[in-house]
C-alpha cells in the first residue's frame, strides 16, 4: 500500500504556490494602470458577441485586443493609463472606430459601440470623450491629470499641494520627523496620532514611509502624469490604511521623443522691503532656485520606451538666531549721557562728570574685545530711533536633489513590464552672524535621502475553464 498516494501531485503543489505568488502582484496591479470596458450592440439594440475590440494607444502604438461575451460585452483590464483609440470589428458590420479617450489611474472608462449594418471596409468613426460620471465603481475620489499640474501655481513644485482640491481632505502638511521629510493627509476625519493614516502609492509601488507611515516624495511636476486621490468606498485592492488612497503615476516614454526643462527663481530685488531695519530699510538676502529637465521616447519603438527626470534646488535665505542690546557708538568710547542711565565711579562710588567715563579709565583689552567680537547694532529698540539693538540673521543654505527613472516594455499584446525608481537627498547648513570664539560654527544637516522602486507586470489575458468534465 502506497501511503503517499493521498497527497496531492506536484504538479498541482508547484500551480498552487505559484498562484500564491501570483495573487499579490495581481491584487497590485490596478493601482497604476485603468480599465477599459463596455458593450457592443447591432442597430436593433441587440447584443453583439464575438465582436473583436482593440484598444490602441495613441502615444506608444502599444495594442490590446478582446472579444465580447455572450452578452455582448468586454473587458480590457490592467491597461496603462493614457490617450486611447477603440476600433471594433464584426462581421457584416462597418468597422466603429472611436477616438478622444482617456484612461486614468485606476479608472474604468466605459466605451459603448453600436454598429452598423455594411461591408467591414467601411468605418463609422466618432471623436467623442468618454464619460465623466463612472456607473460601474462606487469609490469616491478626484483625479487630477497633466493639465491641472502644469498650470496650476504650486509652492516649491509640490505635488501633495494639489491634494487640497480633493473634497474630503481636512489636514495637507509636510512633516519632518528626525530628518526624514513626509508628507501627513488626513481625510474625511482619518485619526491622526502621530503616525499616517493614508495608503501612498507611486507607480502602483508602497510609496509610504517607514517611520511613521507618512508620504514619501514624490518626483516634480514635469515628471508626473496625473494622480488620484480615492477618499471613499475603495476596493480591497489597496488594504493597510482605512483613511484613503493617494496615487501618483509618473510620465512614460512614447514612440517621440519630448522632454522639457525648466528653472523658477526668486531673490530679494523681488521681495518687498521690511519695515524694521531702521532708516536702511534693506532686504534679507534671498535667493530660491529650482532647476531640472526631463527626457523620454523609445528604445525600441513600439516596444519598449524611457523616461528620465532630475530636479534641483538651491535656497538661500537668512534664518533669525537670536537679538541682543549692544553698545552704541558714543557708548563704545565711554560717552552715556544719552543712554539714560547714569554711570558711577567703582572708585569713588559717585557719577561720572556728564556721564562720560574718561579715556584713560577704559582699558584697552575690552575696546579690544568691543572692536572685534561685538557687532555694531543693525536695528532700533525706541522711539528714539537709536540704534541699540542687534539681530542675528545667518545665512541658511539649502540644497535638494532629485533623480527619477522609468522604464517600460511590452511583451507581447497581453503583457507589459514597468520599473521605476526614485531617489531624493537634501541638505542644510546653518551658521551664525556674530563673530569671535563663542559663535557656533558651521553645522551641515543631510536629511535622510528617501529612495523608491516599483516594478509591476500587467495582463490582460482571459482564459475561460470548463465549469464541468467533458461526458465520456
Amino acid at each position: 500500500m502506497n501511503r503517499y498516494r493521498n497527497l496531492p501531485d506536484r504538479r498541482v503543489l508547484a500551480a498552487a504556490t505559484a498562484m500564491l505568488l501570483l495573487i499579490p502582484a495581481l491584487a497590485s496591479a490596478q493601482v497604476d494602470t485603468g480599465t477599459l470596458l463596455g458593450g457592443v450592440k447591432d442597430p436593433s439594440g441587440a447584443a453583439v458577441a464575438g465582436a473583436q475590440v482593440t484598444a490602441r494607444n495613441v502615444d506608444t502604438n502599444v495594442a490590446r485586443s478582446a472579444k465580447t461575451d455572450g452578452s455582448g460585452q468586454y473587458e480590457l483590464r490592467f491597461m496603462p493609463i493614457g490617450r486611447y483609440r477603440i476600433e471594433v470589428n464584426a462581421e457584416g458590420f462597418r468597422k466603429f472606430a472611436r477616438t478622444g479617450i482617456t484612461l486614468e489611474v485606476n479608472g474604468n472608462t466605459r466605451v459603448d459601440a453600436a454598429l452598423e449594418t455594411g461591408r467591414l471596409e467601411e468605418t463609422v468613426e466618432v471623436t467623442a470623450e468618454a464619460p465623466l460620471v463612472v456607473t460601474n465603481t462606487a469609490a469616491l475620489g478626484k483625479t487630477v491629470g497633466r493639465e491641472e499640474i502644469e498650470n496650476l501655481p504650486l509652492i516649491d513644485r509640490d505635488v501633495y499641494a494639489l491634494l487640497d482640491l480633493t473634497p474630503g481632505v481636512e489636514q495637507n502638511d509636510q512633516t519632518n520627523v528626525f530628518g526624514s521629510p513626509g508628507q501627513e493627509v488626513l481625510v474625511n476625519g482619518s485619526s491622526n496620532a502621530g503616525a499616517g493614516s493614508v495608503n501612498y502609492y507611486l507607480d502602483g509601488g508602497n510609496n509610504t514611509g517607514g517611520l511613521r507611515q507618512t508620504g514619501n516624495l514624490v518626483p516634480n511636476p514635469d515628471a508626473v502624469e496625473e494622480f488620484r486621490v480615492v477618499t471613499n468606498n475603495y476596493s480591497a485592492e489597496y488594504g493597510r490604511f482605512a483613511g484613503g488612497i493617494v496615487d501618483v503615476v509618473t510620465k512614460s516614454g512614447t514612440n517621440t521623443f519630448k522632454g522639457s526643462a525648466f528653472e523658477f527663481f526668486r531673490d530679494e530685488h523681488l521681495n518687498a522691503r521690511p519695515w524694521t531695519t531702521g532708516p536702511t530699510r534693506d532686504r534679507d538676502p534671498y535667493g530660491r532656485h529650482q532647476f531640472g529637465a526631463t527626457l523620454g521616447g523609445p528604445i525600441r519603438r513600439d516596444k519598449t520606451f524611457f523616461f528620465l527626470s532630475y530636479a534641483g534646488q538651491r535656497r538661500r535665505e537668512t534664518e533669525f538666531k537670536n537679538d541682543a542690546r549692544v553698545p552704541t557708538p558714543l557708548e563704545r568710547a565711554g560717552d552715556f549721557s544719552q543712554s539714560g542711565v547714569t554711570i558711577y565711579d567703582p572708585l569713588t562710588g559717585q557719577p561720572f562728570a556728564g556721564n562720560r567715563i574718561p579715556a584713560s579709565r577704559l582699558d584697552p583689552v575690552a575696546l579690544r574685545i568691543l572692536q572685534d567680537y561685538v557687532p555694531l547694532a543693525n536695528r532700533t529698540d525706541d522711539a528714539s530711533r537709536r540704534f541699540s539693538g542687534y539681530d542675528d540673521k545667518a545665512l541658511h543654505p539649502q540644497d535638494r536633489h532629485e533623480l527619477q527613472m522609468k522604464l517600460t516594455h511590452t511583451a507581447g499584446s497581453d503583457h507589459q513590464l514597468t520599473g521605476t525608481g526614485t531617489s531624493n537627498g537634501r541638505s542644510t547648513t546653518s551658521t551664525s552672524a556674530i563673530p569671535g570664539p563663542w559663535a557656533a560654527p558651521p553645522s551641515t544637516r543631510r536629511a535622510s535621502p528617501t529612495s523608491a522602486a516599483s516594478a509591476g507586470a500587467s495582463t490582460c489575458r482571459r482564459r475561460r475553464w470548463p465549469t464541468s468534465a467533458p461526458s465520456s
